[in-house]
């Protein structure tokens, strides 16, 4: 039994079942025994993998998106919630070749250590909540948001029922039986003090989704392989897809309005990121960006402006 596991078997005998979007914040984000409190590598070494471990073509597509919009700016920013190992920031830092404040939002103590180490040679600023007003830039979130805890649903002939996670019979079990789908009922409250300090900018949210989920596609991960949610609590990483239509209404409510919403695959090419000579049949990890098989059509780029 993990640490952790430990901890929430007794903190459940001690009040009760509790709800399923407190277990998931506990395992990602526990502050002593939490999955990103102690995340030390993402990729081939880690449990999962993302665009920016996939070489610069992310980067150099958000580079070139919108670096005419800030070089019209006096004084631009750049706010990434959830810096991973850094990769995104410094091959972004890298194509822009320009004067930018660089933030990064992040609460996990070991991946701003490697992001500190991986930017070492760039001015970037680090802070867990934003106490600026009036920025003008952009703010990046690249796979942030399938990581906010989400509450689940079990539907029922009288309507849709809040789950609660137990302990039984020497395991985490779920309550409730029949068909589950998860719900982000925290967007708004995330985004506000984020989107709150912006003047003018805009936000490109790149994550896996739909425009309305309407499944459950909870899912746990384990050194690249997929296990039960209940599977060693605090040493798995656990996701779920994005709803995009809920998260552009969270933008709304702020006051932001939606430019577009498209696949990865489009986004990228739009940006003209392919090399002269074309993809070669050694270009593994551009095809697995693009192909909508893997990464091209299941992530979406989405945009809002304020």
């Amino acid at each position: 039994m993990t640490p952790l596991a430990q901890k929430l078997k007794s903190q459940i005998a001690l009040s009760g079942p509790i709800p399923f979007s407190e277990y998931m914040a506990a395992c990602l984000f526990d502050p002593e025994w939490g999955y990103y409190t102690n995340l030390k590598a993402i990729g081939r070494k880690g449990d999962f993998i993302t665009a920016p471990e996939c070489g610069p073509y992310l980067a150099q597509a958000i580079a070139n998106f919108i670096k005419d919009k800030l070089q019209k700016l006096s004084n631009p920013v750049i706010l990434e919630l959830g810096g991973g190992t850094g990769q995104l920031a410094f091959d972004l830092l890298s194509a822009l070749d320009m004067p930018v404040r660089y933030l990064i939002l992040d609460k996990s103590p070991s991946l701003k250590a490697l992001q500190q180490e991986k930017l070492k040679d760039f001015q970037v600023e680090w802070c867990e909540q934003i106490e600026i007003q009036g920025l003008e830039g952009v703010i990046l979130a690249n796979e942030f948001f399938d990581a906010l805890p989400v509450e689940r649903f079990v539907k029922t002939a009288a309507g849709a029922v809040l789950t609660h996670v137990d302990y039984q019979n020497a395991e985490f079990i779920e309550t409730g039986d029949g068909e589950r789908f998860e719900k982000c009922l925290i967007l708004k409250e995330v985004l506000q003090p984020i989107l709150g300090v912006f003047k003018r900018g805009m936000a490109l949210v790149i994550d896996y989704g739909a425009e309305q989920v309407m499944r459950s596609t909870l899912t746990a991960y384990h050194q690249h392989k997929i296990v039960s949610v209940f599977d060693r609590p605090g040493e798995c990483d656990i996701t779920a897809h994005v709803d995009f239509t809920d998260l552009a209404e969270a933008f709304l409510a702020q006051h932001w309005q939606v430019e577009f919403l498209k696949p990865q695959n489009q986004f990228l090419l739009e940006q003209d990121i392919l090399p002269k000579a074309g993809i070669g049949p050694e270009d593994y990890a551009l095809k697995r960006l693009l192909d909508p098989r893997l990464m091209g059509e299941l992530f979406k780029v989405l945009c809002v402006n304020k």
